[in-house]
């Protein structure tokens, strides 16, 4: 009778523990699903997009004039920011003569201006 009521016992306690296990193991992979996602989105080291802002048009100005394009700015597109030792600004110009240019721009801790990628899309 002892043994039997052992057995039960020890019968409830591993159900128990697998019901348990189960539960945590749920819970711990939709937390590593969340996880992952936003890692997919928001990478260290990546680009993140952002809103034109006086600096990008600051920047523009900054291209435009180094390359010697005489022609207006009639929208900025696709901006972005990737910090570096530093940082990436990449956003595209669309000119008022409607050439369309892809363009980044390097700014060091010292605050010195790179032009890093200036290329013509249309």
């Amino acid at each position: 009778m002892i043994l039997k009521n052992t057995f039960k016992l020890g019968l409830y306690a591993l159900i128990f523990t697998f019901i348990f296990c189960k539960k945590q193991e749920s819970t711990n992979n939709t937390k590593t699903e969340n996880t992952m996602k936003t890692n997919q989105t928001n990478r260290v080291g990546g680009f993140k997009s952002i809103e034109v802002s006086d600096e990008i048009i600051a920047l523009s100005t900054f291209v435009l004039s180094e390359k010697k394009i005489t022609s207006s700015v009639k929208e900025i597109t696709n901006c972005a920011t990737q910090v570096v030792s530093g940082r990436n600004y990449r956003f595209d110009i669309l000119l008022e003569n409607n050439e369309s240019w892809s363009t980044q721009v390097y700014i060091d801790l010292q605050k010195n201006k790179t032009i890093t990628r200036f290329e013509l899309l249309k």
